[in-house]
Order: structure tokens, then sequence, then C-alpha cells
């Protein structure tokens, strides 16, 4: 589920949002696309579908490629996402109250998809240093000198927390439609008493986000959705481009 992927991320929406790392990666030929992902379901052992791909590669459903090459192929998608986003969006203007509670939940569901991609992205389906930057700190281990030894850890270390960062923030920024999505249907439920097992299931799957993210880190999502009116259409126009940005060559020996 989107809330138990992101929750970590949310936790740090504020930080994240501003955030310029510097990215041990370069960007080479794009892989293969992977197959399409099925939603982040739990298993009957009680094991996340995210756990699953971890432990078995046939069942990944993540990104494949160097780090660079999955924020292309991720930006690729989430420029898609917004393209129907705001298809949907247009729609809105002439539909019954009931068809836009189900625009907002289908627009919603788009971006839980997006960011639970994302989610399921990880090494070694991810590689965050390239083969020579690999090489160096595969020779620097060998050195036997302690400095580089721990200068090596260092940098990979700092490489995951950097990936987790900027993995954390797109999460975060897709969160933020999903939330206003979900929020503006509960809106039409109030006001116009729709009902019914459709609009039951839709508020169902919204207050089951709004448990798994957890107050702290819902409330800091729509205090920023208040405090800029425009904010979740910003928060899809930045995402993607922001990612890319933060990406950058270097020897991370130098």
């Amino acid at each position: 589920m989107l809330g138990s992927m992101l929750r970590h991320g949310h936790a740090h929406l504020a930080g994240t949002l501003g955030l310029l790392p510097l990215f041990l990666g370069c960007v080479a030929t794009p892989p293969p696309e992977p197959a399409n992902p099925s939603p982040a379901a739990s298993s009957s052992n009680g094991q996340s579908a995210a756990d699953q791909a971890g432990d078995d590669a046939s069942a990944y459903r993540g990104y494949t490629g160097s780090a660079a090459d999955v924020l292309k192929q991720y930006a690729q998608t989430a420029d898609a996402a917004r393209t129907r986003r705001a298809q949907l969006t247009k729609q809105l203007e002439t539909a019954t109250p009931l068809d836009q509670l189900r625009l907002h939940v289908r627009v919603a569901t788009l971006y839980e998809d997006l960011a639970e991609r994302l989610a399921l992205t990880r090494e070694p389906h991810v590689r965050l240093l390239t083969g020579a930057q690999e090489q160096l700190l595969k020779e620097a281990n060998d050195s036997g000198d302690q400095a580089r030894i721990d200068k090596a850890a260092a940098v990979r270390a700092q490489m995951r927390e950097t990936w987790r960062k900027v993995t954390a923030q797109e999460m975060a920024l897709a969160a933020m439609i999903v939330v206003s999505h979900y929020d503006q249907a509960a809106v039409l439920v109030a006001e116009h008493s729709l009902a019914g097992k459709e609009v039951d299931a839709a508020m169902a799957h919204r207050d089951l986000i709004a448990k798994e993210l957890g107050s702290d880190a819902l409330n800091a999502i729509r205090e920023q959705l208040a405090e800029d009116s425009e904010g979740a259409s910003q928060a899809s126009q930045a995402g993607p481009a922001t990612a890319r940005k933060q990406i950058v060559c270097m020897d991370p020996l130098q």
C-alpha cells in the first residue's frame, strides 16, 4: 500500500522538497522496460510485495538500470501521469458529483501506482554506482589502506542515503496528489450526500491511506496544500525535473 511504503518519506517532506544532493551515478544506455507493476498487496504470509520482490527476482516489479536510468524512466512515467491527470481533471467541469468522485479516485490511483513502482525499486536491480566506480571501491577495499577502506565505505553509505532521499522526495510529491484528490472526493460525499458501495469503498481506501501515513505526515501534506492552493499541481510538475537535476557524475574516491 502507498501509505506503508511512503510513511518514512512523508515524515521528511519539508526537508526533501529542498534537497540538492550529489548523486553518484552517470547516465547510461536505458535498459529494457520491466514488466508492468502489480499493486503492493500483502501475501498470506504477511510479507509485502516490496519484500517479496527483494526475495524473488522473478517477482520484481520495480525499475531496472543505473540510478540515472531509473530516474529517467520514472520521469517519463510521471510525465504520462501528469498528462492523464490533466485530461481527467478537465472532465470534472461537466461531470455529475458521483462521476467527479470517480475521476478523483482515478487520479489518486494513478499516482499511487506511480509511487509504488518507485518504492519497489531496489538494489541490485538499480545500480547506484557505475562499473568503473564499483571498481574503484573494490580497489580501495583490497588496498589494505584503512583510510581508503573507510572512505570507500563512507561513499557507499552516502550513495545509498542519497538514493533514499531522492526517491522519498519523489514519492512524497506523488502522495500530495493522492491526498489532495481523495480529500476532494470526501468533500463531494459530504456536500452531495453521496452513498453506495462504490462511495464506501473510496472512502474506506482514503481512511486506510490516512491511517498508514500517520497523522503527522498527513497533516504535513495538508498544510502544504493549504499554503498553496496549487501545491499538488506544482508537486507533479516539480518531481521528475528535480530528480534529474540531482544527478551528477563524479569520481567517488576523488
